[in-house]
């Protein structure tokens, strides 16, 4: 995705072509590039800490979004567009430097990130579907909320019905009302729900 953010920024510099080509081709190369630099946090990062690491994450482009903005304005009232754009480029660049780097670090430290799967082979942590806790035994729950596959409708579902044992349970797929979540919630926490 760099070298097509490199390549856009010098279709808009080197070259006289319509600017909207560039443009769309530096809104598909930004969309592949976010897409694939997010979801390396879920790879990299424990489960504990994500949501800290996805807020670092995102105050760090912020400040590079408003340090950016400052830079271009100064450009911009000296220089003009053309340097505008150069000096995006070069921030593109630095980061094709940068994604190198990583894949470096990356394949001398255990290819986290750019491990392929063999045909057939299974996730560890999502196994193979027989996992006891979908097929109905609640033991273990809390252990459970820590495994991606606790998340999926069918899982939800039993351990909704394990903790909310008072109560039936909706079907995985069909939505439960603010009531039922409401006075399941006072179930667990030993109180009545109230009365209207």
């Amino acid at each position: 995705s760099c070298v097509g953010l490199a390549g856009s920024h010098a279709l808009l510099v080197f070259t006289s072509a319509n600017p909207i080509y560039s443009m769309v081709l530096l809104g598909i190369f930004y969309s592949v590039c976010a897409a694939s630099l997010w979801p390396c946090v879920a790879d990299l990062v424990p489960e504990k800490i994500a949501g800290t690491a996805y807020g670092l994450m995102q105050a760090i482009q912020n400040a590079g979004l408003a340090g950016a903005a400052s830079i271009t304005g100064m450009l911009q009232d000296k220089y003009g567009n053309p340097a505008c754009i150069k000096f995006f480029g070069g921030c593109v660049a630095f980061a094709g430097v940068l994604s190198v780097l990583l894949l470096i670090v990356d394949l001398r430290t255990g290819m986290k990130l750019s491990r392929r799967k063999k045909p057939g082979e299974e996730d560890a942590l999502l196994g193979n579907g027989t996992d006891n806790k979908l097929s109905g035994d609640t033991s273990g729950v809390a252990h459970s909320l820590t495994r991606p596959e606790a998340f999926t409708s069918v899982a939800t579902h039993k351990l909704v019905a394990a903790d909310f044992a008072s109560e039936p349970a909706p079907p995985p797929n069909k939505p439960r009302s603010s009531t039922t979540i409401r006075s399941g919630y006072f179930s667990r926490i030993g109180i009545g729900a109230p009365r209207n």
